[in-house]
């Protein structure tokens, strides 16, 4: 409104004189006589609030806006700063152009992973960010058009598919997760919550360091040794480096074996490793925080 700005500019001060023949009178509303609550709240008072800061626009001609975004437009400013500023960037911890990706954010399911064996059934009720995500390593579902993440850089991402009842998984299986059986929690979860027969799942390893890379000492081997007596058979190379002992463990064929060993047939591998195959990003290889993101969806 024209006449209030100029209004407003002649009280405070401006640029322009006060007029001669006019004589100004200002009420005050409630807020500037009483002090404000936390629960002096609501559309009225914010407006009046932000009008208030935005005030300089009468004197100046400087605006604030204040405009309501949806989460991919706050994103895709957000990013754009970013990439201004040159500054290195990942949305929801997964390092990705999702401009080109072009992903539905509310239907990407991400989870705080912490290298646990917990595993969370996401259901329609269910919202990105829900605390059931956090501390999570796994996630299975049978809703259409939900993307479940995982991020690694090389630990195993494993895709879990049973095409009968049409339930899908994404599991996150570093040597912790690995050690307490992640793998068969998240069957055992598919089994109780939607009545899978174990046949019937199809079981795919994405990229994840090999045995000719993933080195562990004594304190790990014995941890596996402890619970998995047969575990040398899976340690392909043993030597010692400054009077340490070093194992090479195949991760991906010991949980090959406990899906076997669990009734689960169908795995594939991808007999890629992230350590040597430099389109991965891999920890161990660059010390990177930089992640691989797989993503399943029905």
């Amino acid at each position: 409104d024209v006449s209030y700005r100029r209004f407003k500019s002649a009280i405070e001060g401006g640029i322009e004189s006060k007029p001669k023949n006019v004589i100004y009178a200002a009420t005050s509303n409630r807020r500037h006589m009483v002090s404000a609550s936390s629960q002096d709240t609501g559309d009225i008072y914010d407006r009046d609030e932000a009008s208030e800061q935005t005030s300089l626009q009468a004197r100046f001609g400087l605006s604030i806006g204040f405009y309501p975004l949806n989460k991919n437009d706050y994103l895709n400013i957000v990013k754009m700063y970013l990439n201004k500023y040159n500054i290195d960037h990942c949305f929801y911890g997964v390092e990705s152009d999702y401009s080109e990706t072009r992903y539905d954010l509310e239907d990407t399911f991400y989870l705080k992973q912490s290298h646990t064996s917990n595993v969370a059934v996401l259901t329609s009720n269910d919202k990105v960010g829900d605390a059931k995500f956090i501390d999570c390593d796994g996630i299975i579902t049978n809703l259409k058009g939900k993307k479940l993440v995982i991020r690694t850089a090389d630990c195993q991402s494993i895709f879990l598919y049973d095409p009968v009842k049409k339930v899908i998984g994404n599991i996150h299986s570093g040597w912790k997760g690995t050690l307490n059986g992640i793998v068969i929690n998240a069957i055992n979860l598919m089994v109780s919550t939607y009545g899978i027969n174990k046949e019937d799942i199809i079981c795919c390893f994405n990229p994840s360091i090999l045995s000719c890379h993933f080195e562990i000492a004594d304190d790990v081997y014995t941890m596996f040794k402890d619970k998995y007596p047969y575990i040398d058979t899976f340690v392909k190379e043993t030597k010692v480096v400054d009077g340490v002992n070093k194992y090479y463990l195949d991760l991906v064929k010991f949980n090959i074996d406990l899906l076997n060993r669990n009734g689960v047939k169908n795995t594939y591998e991808s007999n890629i490793c992230s350590y040597c195959d430099t389109t991965c990003y891999s920890y161990r290889r660059d010390k990177t925080t930089k992640r691989n993101g797989s993503v399943i969806s029905l």
